[in-house]
């Protein structure tokens, strides 16, 4: 049973990313703007390591047009994600990420012609529902969301890209090995800062300043936190290996779960930055909504 170790690792190590990446736009990055291309460098160099070492096969144009251009989507989806947890906190941007693998779900069912069960159809709705109800807020003047109108935004166009990369990926590995695909992938999040470049040249001219006038402390916290989120990635990829894919994908989801604690202690430790809920009722809401959103994942996979 160690896939299950595996696969809890996983949203961990997703989760302490997120806070960390608070911590850093926040505290030792002025601009977010140039964070996606910190992301790319670490991406690009462990793919073209991991391409020399094992030289994975690639079957087809076709395979690498589609596993780059997921590739690129993610790391798009990446410069929404940091634009937002500059000035969010991180376990509300969590829980909206939560929202990926219900998307996928009416995605592959458009896209890859996949048939859709109506428990799905359920589960869908039941995390929609625990999102929305997890940033709601009550105060005197009524009901509110606790994001902001452009943060929401924002997080639900990362959302629906990350959701495309992940179909473009379940596609892929239907005809090749995955080794091909986390290469491949690797190399198209590179792409997408030149993508990234096209769209927003500041972005690149922010990321040059930062490297000529950040710390070396600021960027070694950058570049540790980045290869924390490919070895979350990678722990995932075992996990899947060595367990049943449908029950390590609801494991996945309890990412929220590691969100929520780490929101409540990380106050403690540095109040100025992380600036979260810390009502007693509140608290008590967030995990019976989370265990509502991980109910409603497990209905889609299982």
């Amino acid at each position: 049973m160690e896939w299950i170790i595996l696969a809890l690792l996983s949203p961990a190590a997703y989760a302490v990313v997120n806070f960390v990446d608070k911590y850093i736009v926040s505290g030792g990055v002025a601009d977010s703007s140039g964070m996606p291309f910190y992301s790319a460098i670490v991406a690009v160099f462990f793919g073209t390591v991991y391409w020399s070492v094992f030289h994975p096969p690639i079957h087809s144009s076709r395979l690498v047009g589609m596993v780059l251009l997921a590739g690129i989507l993610t790391n798009l989806s990446t410069a929404l994600y940091f634009r937002v947890i500059s000035r969010e906190a991180a376990s509300r941007i969590i829980i909206w990420l939560q929202l990926v693998p219900a998307l996928v779900l009416p995605m592959s069912t458009f896209f890859l012609r996949e048939a859709i069960t109506l428990i799905q159809i359920y589960g869908f709705v039941t995390v929609l529902f625990a999102a929305i109800c997890l940033n709601l807020s009550l105060t005197s003047e009524g009901i509110s969301l606790k994001l902001s109108r452009a943060s929401l935004g924002q997080i639900l166009l990362a959302d629906c890209l990350l959701a495309v990369s992940m179909v473009l990926l379940k596609a892929a590995t239907e005809s090749a090995v995955y080794p091909a695909v986390i290469v491949l992938e690797s190399w198209g999040i590179g792409l997408g800062a030149v993508v990234l470049c096209l769209i927003y040249p500041t972005g690149l001219k922010v990321f040059m300043a930062g490297l000529r006038n950040a710390g070396k402390r600021d960027l070694s916290l950058i570049f540790i936190n980045e290869t924390g989120l490919l070895a979350g990635k990678l722990i995932g990829i075992l996990a899947l290996t060595m367990g049943p894919v449908s029950l390590v994908s609801v494991l996945g989801s309890t990412q929220v779960f590691f969100g929520l604690v780490l929101g409540n202690l990380t106050p403690l430790l540095k109040p100025d930055i992380f600036q979260e809920d810390a009502s007693q009722l509140s608290r008590l809401r967030d995990f019976a909504m989370a265990f509502l959103m991980f109910f409603g994942v497990w209905m889609i996979y299982v």
